[in-house]
Formats: C-alpha cells, structure tokens, sequence
C-alpha cells in the first residue's frame, strides 16, 4: 500500500493475535488486538528484521 499511495502513505498497523508490538517495516506496525486496551506506558515497539516473518 505504501508504495500505491507514495507521500501521502503516513503509517500503517496490522492488528494481530500475537504478544509483541514490532516495526515491520519502513511506516509499517504489528500490533496485538489486545493492546489497544491496554495503556501506552506498557506496549514495547521492537526492531524491524528478527521478528519479522521468515526472517
């Protein structure tokens, strides 16, 4: 999407099942479903690559 949209792409988050919070990507998120519940002082964004699927 974010190469479709150029400049105008601000950020995208995927909302997941799982139990991290991670960048995926240059403006890309993956966040649990959960923590949207949750207060910010507790979500922990991790680096992009090691948790990356396949990677």
């Amino acid at each position: 999407m974010s190469s479709k949209l150029g400049p105008d792409f601000v950020a995208g988050v995927l909302i997941n099942l799982g139990q991290q919070s991670f960048r995926y990507d240059d403006r890309l998120f993956v966040m649990p479903a959960d923590r949207l519940w949750s207060p910010s002082s507790q979500a922990q964004v991790v680096g992009p690559a090691h948790h990356r699927p396949g990677g």
